[in-house]
């Protein structure tokens, strides 16, 4: 199967990347399961050893649309960004058949995931360390933001809000507590003057596992599965927050998303200013000047992940990470 594998892409390399130096060999480096295990993935390496294509096998026909609809995202961000930001993705080679199933072909980013550079350290380096890559990886998103945005349309925070709450009753009977939260959001919004929100383009999954690092510090996107113009406004980033608070020491240590949570967003938490900053970055570079949305955005957003995170589970059948328990310890429109 590798040999099959390795011809192939030397000739999907050949065809469609014929003015890139092509390498002479490729050595096999590696191969293993995504996280969702719905794929094979199979990475090679050039003559220098260093990880140069990357080769991802779907295990089903579900999995081989997702594939499809990833390489359809990266050829339309990669065209948009490959002069300007040329590190910011990995090129699309090939899709197709490699008579192993459909399979999608892309070069490799050289370098560490944030997620992997962060978990050698300590609590205390690691704080360093995010409190470090934050702003630079708010400022990577704002990038891809403004090359990859379309002409927006607007929606309604007001019929947003009602469809997020509607689609939460529907897996989860509420608490007292999260119904006193989802009224607060409506009592906010009545508050305002301006409820309208552009649609973006968001990755869809924007956290430290899908965010490399080169050794230069340039920064780069991969996973596109879930990119969309019709994005809404913060979701990437208040996602990229919460994965810091859920994959830090203080959850994984105990194995408890919400103690990571509880420290991360408490007020004595190094990270808070750092993330008021990205925040505000974020907010600055879209062009969002309607502050007092934030706390109610990020509410609205919890709702949303733990609706989602409970459907995952559910088709995966796993019981870990329940994302839900968050709304009980977020403050509300306090937290930002």
């Amino acid at each position: 199967m590798i040999d099959q594998l390795k011809s192939s892409l030397l000739r999907a390399w050949s065809q469609t990347l014929p003015y890139s130096p092509m390498p002479t060999k490729l050595h096999f480096l590696f191969s293993g399961y995504d996280s969702c295990r719905s794929k094979i993935v199979v990475v090679f390496a050039d003559d220098q050893q260093q990880p140069s294509l990357v080769i991802k096998i779907a295990r089903d026909t579900d999995a081989a649309e997702v594939l499809r609809e990833e390489f359809n995202n990266l050829t339309f961000a990669h065209s948009k960004t490959r002069d300007s930001l040329p590190w910011a993705t990995p090129t699309p080679v090939a899709y197709e058949n490699f008579g192993q199933g459909h399979a999608l072909v892309e070069t490799a980013l050289n370098g560490k995931t944030l997620e992997s550079k962060w978990e050698s350290y300590s609590r205390k380096k690691w704080l360093k360390a995010v409190e470090a890559d934050i702003v630079p990886a708010t400022e990577l998103l704002v990038d891809c933001h403004k090359k990859l945005s379309t002409k927006a349309s607007l929606v309604s925070v007001n019929d947003l809000s009602a469809k997020i709450w509607s689609t939460f009753n529907d897996v989860y009977e509420p608490t007292e507590g999260e119904i006193s939260k989802h009224r607060k959001i409506a009592t906010a919004l009545r508050n305002l003057k301006d409820t309208s929100l552009p649609y973006v383009w968001t990755h869809g999954d924007f956290w430290s596992g899908n965010i490399v690092q080169s050794p230069n510090g340039s920064l780069g996107l991969i996973d596109w599965e879930f990119s969309t113009q019709k994005g809404l406004p913060f979701w990437d980033l208040f996602l990229f927050i919460v994965a810091i608070a859920v994959y830090s020491p203080w959850a994984q240590y105990g194995r408890d998303p919400a103690a990571g949570f509880r420290f991360i967003f408490s007020n004595s938490s190094p990270l808070k200013r750092t993330f008021h900053r990205a925040i505000d970055c974020y907010a600055k570079g879209i062009s969002f000047q309607n502050h007092k949305l934030y706390g109610t955005l990020f509410d609205m957003f919890l709702f949303d992940l733990a609706t989602r995170n409970y459907r995952q589970r559910t088709k995966k059948n796993e019981q870990d990470k329940d994302f839900r328990q968050f709304l009980s310890i977020s403050r509300g429109i306090n937290d930002f």
